[in-house]
């Protein structure tokens, strides 16, 4: 890959974009759907792929891009914001299964009503 981003000049940019995201950006959000991530996760991921941007466009360090600029001239979003919709689309899939398989048995079982009231529990002095 390395032999192709630094021959910016025999490849088109488009086409080495369209290698990124066939053979970069899919192994990357392999089964993302499933991810539990943290803000911090989500900022360096997003991190690696506007790295990973700049590199396919030939962008070096003294030459400042937006990141608005970059995704707009690459004509790609955030990876955390495919993340996420990665994650609507599996929880939309298990919403339609049957009710007895184990992943709606968890969300049902996550999702359950409390019986106590909230705010009634130990007291925080109590041993």
């Amino acid at each position: 890959m390395e032999q192709i981003w630094h021959k910016a000049d025999k490849t088109k940019q488009r086409t080495r974009i369209k290698l990124y995201n066939t053979l970069v950006r899919s192994v990357l959000l392999y089964n993302c759907g499933t991810w539990a991530l943290t803000k911090t996760d989500e900022e360096k991921l997003d991190s690696f792929h506007r790295k990973q941007l700049r590199r396919v466009l030939g962008i070096r360090y003294p030459t400042k891009i937006s990141n608005k600029s970059l995704y707009k001239k690459c004509e790609q979003t955030p990876i955390s914001l495919e993340v996420l919709q990665a994650r609507w689309r599996l929880f939309g899939h298990v919403l339609r299964r049957e009710p007895s398989i184990p992943t709606n048995k968890a969300m049902e079982f996550y999702f359950h009503d409390n019986p106590s009231e909230p705010g009634v529990g130990r007291s925080p002095h109590s041993q």
